[in-house]
Parts: C-alpha cells; sequence; structure tokens
C-alpha cells in the first residue's frame, strides 16, 4: 500500500506564487505611510506639550500684552472680579469700552458694582467734561464720512446696542453721528454716577498717557493710547512690583491739579 505524502514540491510552489503576487511596493508604501502617521502623532503630542509649557512660562511672566483695544477688555473685568481690597483706575472714559466693546462693558460695570457693594475701596480718575466730550467728538469720523463708518457690520451692531441701552428707538443705519456722541457723553455721566457712585472720583484736566486698572496694590492691567486712532490702543498685564509704582507714579501727576470728590 502506497502512502499518501504531502506535495511539498506544491507546497512551495504555493508559497513562491503567494509571494511573487504580493505587491511589495505598495505594502513598503503603506508601512511608510503608517510610520509617518506614527511620527506625526508622536511630534503633535511633543508640540502640544511645549505649546502648554510656553503658555506656562508666559503666564508667570511679570509683564505681558494683551494685544490691542477692545480685546483686552474681558481681561480688566477679570482682574477687577479678583479685587479683595481696592481698585485703582485712571482712565480716559468712566464709561471704558462702552462703543466698542459692548458685552464686556456690561460685565466691567457689573464686576465694579458687585465690589464695591462688598467693601471694596474703589477710585476712579478720569478726564473731566469738556475733555471728554472733545475726545469724543475726535473718535469719531467727520460727517461727511460718517455715513461709510455707521454702515460697517460691526459699528451697526455696536450703535444698535448703544440705542437700546439709553431705551432709543431709531435704527442704527439712520443714527447721525450727533446722536452718538450725545449717547455717550450720557453714558459717561451715567457710569460715574451709578457705577462709580461710592468711588473716590476725581476728574484730570489735561489728557493722560496711560490708562490703569490696579488691583489690590499687587496687579494691574494698563493701555498705552494712540492719539491718532483708538484701534491701535495697546494692553498690558503686569505684577511687576517697579512698574506698578512707576505707573502709580505717573497718576499721582495727573492728580496733582485734578478736581476730586471731597471725603
Amino acid at each position: 500500500m502506497t502512502a499518501i505524502v504531502p506535495d511539498k514540491m506544491h507546497d512551495s510552489m504555493s508559497v513562491v506564487e503567494l509571494l511573487r503576487s504580493t505587491d511589495w511596493r505598495r505594502t513598503g508604501e503603506e508601512l511608510a505611510a503608517a510610520l509617518a502617521i506614527l511620527l506625526a502623532f508622536v511630534h503633535a503630542r511633543h508640540l502640544r506639550q511645549q505649546i502648554d509649557r510656553l503658555e506656562e512660562v508666559r503666564r508667570a511672566l511679570p509683564t505681558q500684552h494683551l494685544g490691542k483695544f477692545p480685546d483686552y477688555m474681558q481681561r480688566i473685568v477679570d482682574v477687577v472680579r479678583q479685587a479683595r481690597k481696592s481698585v485703582i483706575i485712571l482712565c480716559d472714559f468712566p464709561a471704558y469700552g462702552a462703543l466698542s466693546n459692548p458685552e464686556a462693558f456690561r460685565e466691567y460695570r457689573h464686576a465694579l458694582e458687585e465690589r464695591s457693594d462688598g467693601g471694596v475701596t474703589i477710585e476712579v480718575a478720569c478726564l473731566n467734561d469738556d475733555l471728554r466730550a472733545a475726545a469724543t467728538d475726535a473718535e469719531f469720523p467727520k460727517t461727511e464720512q460718517w455715513p461709510e463708518w455707521r454702515q460697517k457690520e460691526t459699528n451697526l451692531d455696536h450703535l444698535q446696542k448703544l440705542l437700546a441701552r439709553h431705551g432709543k428707538r431709531a435704527k442704527a443705519e439712520t443714527v447721525t453721528r450727533e446722536q452718538v456722541i450725545e449717547l455717550l457723553c450720557a453714558e459717561d455721566k451715567r457710569t460715574l454716577d451709578e457705577t462709580f457712585g461710592g468711588a473716590h472720583r476725581c476728574q484730570v484736566k489735561n489728557a493722560v498717557p496711560l490708562y490703569l486698572w490696579l488691583v489690590d496694590g499687587s496687579q494691574a492691567v494698563f493701555a498705552i493710547p494712540s492719539f491718532n486712532h483708538r484701534s491701535v490702543e495697546h494692553g498690558f498685564y503686569t505684577m511687576d512690583p517697579r512698574l506698578i509704582e512707576g505707573l502709580l507714579d505717573i497718576r499721582a501727576r495727573y492728580l496733582a491739579d485734578a478736581t476730586c470728590d471731597v471725603d
């Protein structure tokens, strides 16, 4: 009886044929692609860790650039909310950012009023009535350019919110330059009388070279204004005691001949 022996040659040929039929170039490309994805993942993770570390370092720096006006308004709000003892303010308008960032301005007023109700001492110094009126007038394009400025989408939105805040039924598309200036002056007066009603208030007689929000004597947001165009006003955050001392010195110089409330 003849034993059945596996056809080894046939099996070998099957393997050879299988190897010949395999597209090794394609397999190599797939492996290379998989390896590239893996390396990209590892690199991205490492990069994310580095970015997180840089952010930690940035936050640890005593002074940081916060961007242009009105983007840093929210940081002012955040700092004011941390006040436990005092808030010292030096700025041009009591209603700072009321038109340019109405949402942050609303939070700003609320934060100040909340801190005041909680017993935090608030001191504010701003331009006097005449200087505020002149500065407000200078912020807007002249009458002939007004319609073009007004029609910009962002400006229309901000103007409509200003009108609504003052209970006006007028449409932003038709509001005049004079009406807007009048409303902003009224906004400043209302903020000075209401939000800062319990604060120590001073009105300076000269344009100030910087704006300051100092909380508990230890952390501050300050802005360096441009007297040519408000949009290039830059804000900064600092915990540097020497810089804070310098900022307070500048403030003291402008308060020397200011008109202040009598305690």
